[in-house]
């Protein structure tokens, strides 16, 4: 394997590491950076970013893991955890609203990455929603 080609994959992952948890589009820096160092053609590319993405998706759901299995358990009779819920509701609908604008054209939306950046920013706009339900 190209050492280059590792090195240039472990810059992509700090940018990702950096990023991700910050209120700026993650995805954004890792299209410009790797850009900027030429980092594999754009099918490639693309795939990749989704990988690493997912790796922090997971992240994120390992660090919440027992908030998620605790709410899921206590649901019909938490009130905390139905408030959790609520919040993650509220959170969703601005991308399921822009899902459904654009279900026509499915295949190339969900492709976008436009429709990247919304997911990604999901979480950031649970933690905004939470402050507002609280």
């Amino acid at each position: 394997m190209d050492f280059i080609l590792i090195l240039k994959a472990i810059m992509l992952g700090l940018v990702e590491g950096a990023t991700e948890f910050l209120p700026i589009s993650s995805t954004g820096h890792l299209i410009i950076v790797g850009d900027l160092i030429d980092f594999l053609d754009k099918e490639k590319r693309d795939v990749f970013e989704i990988v690493i993405q997912l790796g922090s998706i997971l992240s994120v759901v390992w660090l919440y893991q027992h908030r998620f299995k605790t709410v899921v358990r206590t649901i019909a009779s938490d009130q905390q955890s139905q408030k959790f819920a609520l919040q993650l509701f509220v959170a969703f609908l601005p991308l399921a609203v822009l899902g459904l604008l654009f279900h026509s054209n499915k295949s190339g939306f969900i492709q976008s990455k436009f429709c990247r950046n919304c997911f990604n920013r999901w979480w950031l706009h649970y933690f905004v929603c939470r402050k507002i339900v609280t």
